[in-house]
């Protein structure tokens, strides 16, 4: 297997722009990766088909004792995360999506949401990391804090939440040609 890296710039059609502004945010997404996909099927001659696979992933549940530690807010209280180290992270009037957004970054999984919790919440969770986490180039985790417990434990201990394992069916893009583009 080889890499090969392109600097790829690329212009839209008026027709496309006034599309894109008649889309709400989410269809907007959708448009623009259909857009890259058939730039792609043009100048790199991709070729793809879908594969659909059972594959791991983890459901956030309620632990058996129920939340803990989570202070509803007012669904209009806008917070950021904040992750003051490595091993400590604080979210203020955050959805519990945001949660599930570390611990997919945590453990490159898919993992749902089941809380069946709505709203923000202000919560704390410390934990350790695994010092395999995958990190950015020149980046690198300091030493493991053997006192903090695994994000398994922070979650059940701190949180009254527990990530349970489950099998999900995962779309998967395979490639069956592409090519080097020629120069423009």
């Amino acid at each position: 297997m080889f890499w090969d890296w392109f600097d790829v710039q690329a212009t839209m059609s008026d027709e496309d722009i006034a599309a894109l502004s008649m889309l709400n945010p989410r269809d907007q997404e959708v448009y623009k990766r259909q857009l890259v996909q058939s730039m792609l099927q043009d100048r790199f001659k991709l070729k793809v088909h879908h594969v659909t696979r059972d594959a791991p992933a983890w459901a956030l549940v309620v632990a058996k004792k129920g939340p803990k530690n989570l202070k509803r807010e007012s669904d209009d209280a806008e917070g950021i995360p904040s992750f003051p180290d490595f091993n400590h992270a604080q979210f203020t009037a955050a959805p519990i999506d945001r949660l599930v957004g570390l611990l997919i970054a945590l453990e490159n999984i898919p993992i749902l949401d089941k809380t069946g919790l709505i709203g923000k919440y202000d919560f704390k969770i410390a934990f350790s990391r695994d010092p395999d986490t995958p990190m950015l180039p020149g980046h690198s985790l300091p030493p493991t804090n053997d006192s903090e417990p695994t994000i398994f434990d922070a979650l059940t201990d701190q949180l009254g939440l527990k990530l349970v394992p489950l099998t999900l069916p995962l779309d998967e893009i395979v490639i069956d040609h592409i090519e080097k583009p020629a120069p423009n």
